[in-house]
């Protein structure tokens, strides 16, 4: 029983993790607490990670790490395939 509330715990802690990082992204939390910002910071960030990707995919391949941070705290959330 204790063990599935430490589990619990470590689920939502890091569901909340992912939510904050893309609400950062997305311009919630103010500027001068955040890593980012705005969404133009982001997207420059994942340029500097991704400097052999084409700088037309740039806004892709943010848009598709942000969904998938969204999908997996939603999962973490929920409980699936923990």
């Amino acid at each position: 029983m204790k063990i599935t509330y430490i589990k619990l715990f470590l689920r939502v802690s890091l569901s909340i993790g992912f939510l904050s990082a893309v609400a950062d992204r997305l311009g919630f939390w103010p500027e001068k607490s955040s890593a980012w910002g705005n969404w133009n910071s982001f997207v420059e960030y994942t340029q500097l990670l991704n400097p052999w990707v084409p700088e037309s995919f740039i806004n892709s391949i943010a848009i598709i790490a942000t969904v998938a941070e969204i999908v997996l705290a939603i999962f973490l959330l929920i409980g699936f395939k923990t």
